[in-house]
């Protein structure tokens, strides 16, 4: 795992690195800055999704799925692509995931359970 264990996302039973696909996400031409969090789907887990800033020539979201497809396993590609103009920043310059969890599940509470069962 590239990231911090807390960003990791449960999909499909499978454990997904945020970081590996921002990584991955970046190094594409025209992407100048990603973060990927999860979509909570019922019975699926958190569905990986990636907030981009891109320049004006950026590639398509389809691109950008299918180039990351290329690179990883079935289960950690990114299944959706969503442009922003920028990512919100905390006062200390952090990105707040939590901002951007709440665009993706507006009514969810972002209380996740580990695979032991305990709460995170």
């Amino acid at each position: 795992m590239v990231g911090r264990p807390e960003d990791a996302l449960l999909y499909k039973g499978y454990t997904v690195d945020p970081q590996e696909l921002e990584q991955l996400l970046l190094s594409r031409r025209g992407v100048h800055d990603a973060v990927v969090v999860g979509r909570s789907v019922p019975g699926v887990g958190e569905m990986p999704v990636a907030f981009v800033v891109a320049d004006a020539a950026h590639p398509t979201a389809e691109e950008l799925i299918e180039f990351v497809a290329a690179a990883v396993p079935p289960y950690k590609k990114v299944r959706e692509v969503v442009f922003v103009d920028e990512l919100p920043l905390s006062p200390r310059g952090a990105v707040l995931r939590s901002a951007l969890r709440d665009r993706l599940n507006p009514h969810a509470e972002h209380v996740r359970t580990t695979e032991e069962g305990t709460h995170t």
